[in-house]
């Protein structure tokens, strides 16, 4: 007497809802798997890790049927969530007691590395520091070494180094400084004299 068992290998359809943005810049993907019976398996949500170079992104999955499912991740997690996640995909073989197999793939996104950069615009009796900023989640906000919050320095007379603290609105941090010389910040105009007489 030969047992036979069957087994459905159902490759799972993703369907992926509109990414949100809440009140912290914490981006997050949410959607469902269904079936080939076009039965929804799970809902997910995908948390994205909030720096570049960071792993505190998830994914959480919810079985919305009741079955009981067994998860395998391809990277060696047994689990239905899992965390502690960096930027990258990651695949889910799931596995019902009724024999059916799905597979299902996430992307997890970072944001962009947070960078800057600082130019001199240096002027006849002083110098301004123009910063430029990309990366991360706007809006940044700006903590200069002199006490300014604004982007760019203006009207600097006093040498020195000039250091800006900038933070995101996922709290990711940059601190770049440039040195300003007293040549720059404060540039005097001399005036000369020649008499020539001829031979």
């Amino acid at each position: 007497n030969k047992m036979k068992t069957s087994v459905r290998n159902i490759i799972a359809s993703i369907f992926i809802g509109a990414t949100a943005i809440n009140a912290n810049a914490e981006q997050i993907t949410t959607g469902s798997v269904m079936n080939t019976n076009n039965q929804e398996v799970i809902t997910y949500t995908v948390h994205h890790p909030s720096c570049a170079n960071t792993s505190n992104g998830s994914i959480d999955i919810d079985v919305t049927n009741g079955a009981t499912y067994s998860f395998s991740w391809d990277n060696g997690m047994n689990v239905e969530d899992i965390n502690g996640l960096a930027a990258g995909t990651y695949r889910v073989k799931i596995e019902t007691n009724e024999g059916e197999v799905l597979f299902a793939s996430f992307d997890v996104e970072a944001p962009a590395l947070l960078e800057g950069m600082i130019t001199q615009d240096n002027f006849l009796n002083s110098t301004s520091l123009d910063l430029f900023v990309q990366g991360g989640t706007a809006p940044y906000t700006y903590s200069w070494s002199n006490g300014t919050i604004t982007e760019d320095l203006m009207d600097i007379t006093t040498e020195g180094i000039y250091e800006v603290n900038v933070t995101d609105a996922n709290g990711c941090q940059l601190n770049i400084g440039t040195y300003v010389a007293t040549e720059a910040a404060g540039i005097t105009e001399e005036t000369a004299t020649f008499e020539l007489y001829p031979n």
